[in-house]
C-alpha cells in the first residue's frame, strides 16, 4: 500500500517525515507540500504568511491533484490542515480509480467547499473548536454526505503536528495508530 500525504502549511517537516515513517508505510509513502526545492517551516505565523501570499489553496490543489493523477497503483490519501482541504477537493472532482480511503485532519477550509461530495471513502477528523466557525454547524452541513464518515476530536486544530502550539501527544499516538491499522477498500 502507498501513502500520499498532503502536508499542512509549515511544509515537509522532519516531523512529517517521521509521522509518515511512524504509520507503517514502510516508506512507500510520497508527501505533497505547497512548496518546492524542500521549502518548510519551523514558524507558524511565518508558515500562514507565505503560504497566502505566494501559494493558496487553489495552487496546492493544482499541484496535488497533477499529481495524484499520475498514481497506478493502489493508495491511502492522508492530508493535514490545508492539504486536507486540497485533498476534499480533488476526492470530490476526480474518481481516482486507485485510492482506497482518505484521512483528513482539521481541514477548516473544508468549511467553505462543503456543497462537494466526495467520489471515494473519506474520514474526516475535526477539531474540537475553530476560532472562525462552528464546528457543531460545519459537521451538520456534512452530515450524510456520501463516501464520508465525521470523528469530532477533542483536540485543537494542529493536534498532530508537533511544531503546532496545539500538537497534543497522546492525541498523535492514538491517530498513528488508526493510520497503521488495515486499510479500508472501496
Amino acid at each position: 500500500m502507498r501513502y500520499i500525504i498532503a502536508s499542512d502549511i509549515f511544509g515537509k517537516t522532519p516531523a512529517l517525515a517521521l509521522l509518515a515513517q511512524s504509520i507503517r508505510a514502510n516508506n512507500n509513502f510520497t508527501i505533497i507540500t505547497p512548496y518546492q526545492n524542500g521549502l518548510y517551516f519551523t514558524d507558524e505565523a511565518q508558515a500562514y504568511e507565505y503560504f497566502s501570499q505566494q501559494v493558496g489553496i487553489e495552487n496546492y490543489y493544482q499541484q496535488l491533484s497533477g499529481y495524484l493523477k499520475t498514481i497506478k497503483q493502489p493508495f491511502r490519501l492522508i492530508g493535514f490542515s490545508a492539504g486536507a482541504a486540497v485533498c476534499w477537493q480533488h476526492i470530490a472532482k476526480n474518481n481516482a480509480e486507485y485510492l482506497l480511503q482518505s484521512d483528513l485532519f482539521y481541514g477548516s477550509q473544508i468549511r467553505n467547499m462543503q456543497s462537494l461530495v466526495p467520489l471515494s471513502p473519506v474520514n474526516l477528523i475535526l477539531p474540537k473548536s475553530e476560532p472562525h466557525f462552528s464546528i457543531d454547524d460545519h459537521i451538520q452541513a456534512l452530515t450524510g454526505k456520501k463516501h464520508t464518515s465525521i470523528e469530532h476530536s477533542e483536540y485543537l486544530h494542529g493536534f498532530m503536528n508537533q511544531l503546532s502550539k496545539n500538537y497534543h501527544q497522546q492525541a498523535y499516538a492514538h491517530y498513528v495508530n488508526v493510520l497503521s491499522r488495515n486499510e479500508r477498500t472501496k
